[in-house]
Formats: structure tokens, sequence, C-alpha cells
């Protein structure tokens, strides 16, 4: 993936197939989601890190992720299909990575 936000954090992974609902966050999960928009950044406090199939990093999210300083890994194309809900993961967003099973 590409780096929208440095850091590293590691958590259980919080599937949103539909970016209109959200899911019941917890404080540190991780976000994995095909894209989401201005409307989720509210729950940005609640997380460890977000993995996006999609998205820009001159996006809002991108932007918000950077200033509440939480890793951000974007333009994964295969996250939402590889990742499952609850499996620990650990992102590395210096480096655009996202490691499975940790």
């Amino acid at each position: 993936g590409r780096t929208a936000s440095r850091g590293r954090a590691s958590g259980p992974a919080r599937l949103v197939a539909d970016a209109g609902s959200a899911p019941r966050l917890r404080k540190e999960d991780i976000l994995v989601a095909v894209n989401v928009g201005p409307d989720w950044t509210p729950f940005f406090p609640l997380l460890s890190a977000i993995v996006l199939d999609d998205g820009e990093i001159f996006q809002h999210p991108a932007i918000v992720a950077r200033e509440y300083r939480i890793p951000a890994v974007f333009q994964t194309r295969t996250a939402t299909k590889r990742i499952r809900e609850g499996q620990t993961i650990a992102v590395n967003g210096d480096d655009g990575t996202v490691e499975l099973d940790v």
C-alpha cells in the first residue's frame, strides 16, 4: 500500500463492508475498509490505525489520520478480502505495509 500517515500500530481488525454503516468500534481497533469519507472522522480518536483498499493520501481521512497521528496505509487493493474480522494485524505506516496474524 501507500503511506497515508506514518507510525506503527497493531490490534484487532474491524472490517467495514458498507461505508454508510459504522461497525461497533472499540478503542485501539484498526479500521479496514474499501474507502471512507469525512463522515468517519469522528471515529478516528478510537482507532489505532486505518487500512483502506482505495483512498488517496490527499483525501480528508488521510489528512485527519495525520493530525491524530494514526498510522494509515491506503491503496492496498485487497485488504478487505485478505483480512478477517477480529484478526490481529500490524500496520506500518512508515513503509506502507500490513502484517497479518501478528
